[in-house]
């Protein structure tokens, strides 16, 4: 049994949501790169460091999940 095309409307949903987790990933990405950065600022305060370095995880993680 041969498998049917997709459809034009299921081929722009794929491309709509690999769009969408390409972005997501390219954030993730940059902020990784601002939390190294600000680390390699920041080396004597852990302190300090390791309370942004949590926040931006939780908000990475709600960007990932969905969450607003």
């Amino acid at each position: 049994m041969a498998r049917k095309k997709p459809t034009l409307k299921e081929i722009e949903a794929k491309v709509e949501v690999l769009t969408r987790i390409n972005n997501q990933i390219c954030q993730t990405v940059d902020n990784i790169g601002g939390i190294i950065k600000f680390y390699i600022e920041m080396k004597g305060d852990t302190v300090d460091f390791q309370k942004y370095y949590t926040e931006k995880v939780e908000e990475i993680r709600a960007k990932i999940s969905g969450d607003k």
